[in-house]
């Protein structure tokens, strides 16, 4: 996994650290998901901060509709993980 510099955290280094996705391709609407994001560049952020950062790094699957909706969406960092 590719750690962004903790001073500068960008939308897409949080995508960068996504280690989970799940695909429910049956779907006629489009794909939902599940995304479980690891990063450190989410210290010290709130919850709704880390959310946004990851929805701004799949914006482009969003308005495409490869991907329909996100059924669930979990932000940590590496220490609320150990």
């Amino acid at each position: 996994i590719r750690r962004p510099p903790r001073s500068t955290p960008k939308p897409s280094s949080a995508a960068s650290d996504v280690y989970k996705r799940q695909n429910n391709e049956d779907d006629p609407n489009g794909s939902h998901i599940a995304i479980d994001v690891v990063s450190e560049a989410f210290e010290g952020l709130s919850r709704v901060k880390r959310q946004q950062l990851v929805m701004r790094s799949i914006k482009d699957e969003m308005d495409s509709g490869a991907i329909h909706a996100i059924d669930k969406l979990t932000t940590k960092t590496p220490a609320e993980v150990a």
